[in-house]
């Protein structure tokens, strides 16, 4: 592919295989509300579209973004526990909650298919753990480096080091 037909994500994905990447698993818990039309979140990463059915999911550090009902359930156990905003909270599935991450060296904007991500030097890129060869159209998305230190474990080094 040439330059000027290149995945706008493939810089950023060669960049972060030159760092490398590093397992993770989600730990902490997510609250969730489905929402009932479409939407656009403002997240920490920028503007993402949600659409009615999608869960608007906020983390322990108060950050918020738009996740598909079947991603939500792929991750996470719903419980009974609900505040009094309409947020259910959802514990991690300790097998399906592992990652790869790698570190952000500079500011950089993601596409994705719910719109795109910015993230900045420090941030972290994720991808599925299930994935072992990441492509250009893989799902990756910037977690805020707070975030992610609230959320995530580190389970290894990282590769190469």
């Amino acid at each position: 592919m040439d330059a000027a037909n290149e995945h706008p994500n493939a810089s950023i994905l060669a960049a972060a295989n030159a760092r490398g990447w590093f397992v993770a698993r989600k730990v902490a818990p997510v609250w969730a509300r489905e929402l009932t039309e479409a939407t656009i979140v403002k997240t920490r990463e920028g503007p993402l579209e949600a659409q009615a059915g999608d869960y608007l999911c906020r983390g322990p550090d108060g950050g918020r973004w738009p996740q598909s009902e079947a991603s939500l359930r792929q991750k996470y156990e719903p419980t009974e526990e609900i505040d009094d905003a309409g947020f259910r909270r959802w514990t991690p599935q300790r097998e399906k909650a592992r990652v790869f991450a790698s570190e952000v060296a500079e500011d950089l904007a993601l596409a994705t298919s719910w719109g795109v991500m910015r993230g900045v030097a420090g941030d972290f890129l994720v991808r599925r753990h299930s994935e072992a060869v990441p492509g250009p159209d893989s799902d990756l998305w910037i977690v805020d480096r707070a975030t992610f230190g609230a959320t995530y474990e580190r389970e290894d080094a990282p590769a190469g080091a």
